[in-house]
């Protein structure tokens, strides 16, 4: 990822997550939404802690909202 900057990702994110949450609404499972809402739930916990592991939290949520947008097979 040579030359990549912030801004860079920023940007690229800004396109990449509101497409992938309108993807999530189409397809998303009860499973799939008792599944974010304890990320959530488990992201805010650490928040109000005040821990760095707040962002591999928030990552592991980012995933599982790549995953749950995923075509179904």
């Amino acid at each position: 990822m040579s030359g990549t900057t912030l801004a860079g990702v920023y940007e690229a994110r800004q396109v990449f997550e509101p497409a992938a949450a309108e993807l999530l609404v189409r397809r998303v499972t009860p499973e799939d939404v008792a599944d974010l809402k304890d990320a959530a739930g488990a992201l805010a916990a650490l928040v109000n802690e005040g821990t760095e592991r707040v962002v591999n939290e928030g990552r592991a949520g980012r995933k599982m909202l790549w995953v749950s947008s995923a075509p179904r097979r």
